[in-house]
C-alpha cells in the first residue's frame, strides 16, 4: 500500500479502511509520507495486528522525538539524506537505510548550461542571482521560513530574484500559494518574485 504525502481527511479514511480489510496477498506494507503522530499510531496498530512486514519512506526531515520514537516499529525506514539518517541513528533507531534521490548527475550537468540559459531568457532574469524554491505550499516544507528570510537576503543581495516553482497537490496548498503571492507582491520587492505552477520537463 502507498499513502500520498499530505493526505486529506477522506484519503486517510480510505487508506485505513483498506488496512482493515482481510487480505492475505499482501506481504509488505510500504508507506511514503510525512507522518503525523495519529497516522503513525494507526499504522502501528493495523500493521502489528496483521503481523506483516513494513517499510516507511520519509519524504521530509522529521525531528519530533515523539514521532521518531514511534517509527521504530517499521521493519525498515528509508530516508534520502545522511542528515536524516544521522538524526534517527542518534535517537537509537537502527533500522535505517539511506537511498539518495534518483538524479542522473552526469545528464543534469550536460544540460544545465543550455536549460539555464533558456529559463533565464524566458523569465527575463539576465545575470541576476536566483533563489529557487521547488517544494510545495505547505508549512512543513519551509515555505514560511523562506518568507521570513527574504528581507535579510534582499539586504545582502538586492538584485536577487526568487522563483517559487511549486505544484499544488491539494486545494489548501493552492490557497496558501495565493496568499503568499499576495503578501509578497505587496512588499517593496514585488518585482523580485516569480510564481510558477507545474513546469513541464
Amino acid at each position: 500500500d502507498h499513502s500520498a504525502p499530505s493526505m486529506s481527511f477522506m484519503q486517510n479514511g480510505r487508506f485505513f479502511l483498506r488496512l482493515c480489510k482481510r487480505d492475505d496477498n499482501i506481504d509488505i506494507y510500504h508507506c511514503m509520507m510525512e507522518p503525523s503522530m495519529l497516522t503513525i499510531l494507526l499504522l502501528k496498530f493495523f500493521i502489528t495486528l496483521k503481523r506483516k512486514k513494513s517499510i516507511i519512506t520519509l519524504l521530509n526531515k522529521i525531528e519530533n522525538p515523539l514521532i521518531i520514537n514511534q517509527l521504530r516499529f517499521f521493519d525498515k525506514i528509508v530516508v534520502s539524506s545522511d542528515y536524516m539518517k544521522n538524526i534517527l541513528e542518534k535517537k537509537g533507531v537502527a533500522n535505517v537505510e539511506r537511498i539518495y534521490p534518483s538524479v542522473d548527475l552526469k545528464k543534469l550537468n550536460e544540460n544545465k548550461r543550455k536549460k539555464g540559459s533558456f529559463w533565464r531568457t524566458k523569465l527575463k532574469l539576465g545575470h541576476d542571482p536566483v533563489v529557487l524554491f521547488a517544494g510545495n505550499y505547505h508549512p512543513w516544507q519551509g515555505i514560511y521560513d523562506i518568507e521570513m528570510a527574504i528581507p535579510k537576503i534582499m539586504e545582502k543581495i538586492p538584485n536577487v530574484k526568487f522563483i517559487f516553482a511549486c505544484r499544488s497537490y491539494f486545494k489548501h496548498q493552492y490557497l496558501e500559494g495565493q496568499k503568499l503571492a499576495r503578501r509578497l507582491k505587496s512588499t517593496p520587492f514585488a518585482d523580485s518574485f516569480i510564481f510558477l505552477e507545474t513546469v513541464e520537463r
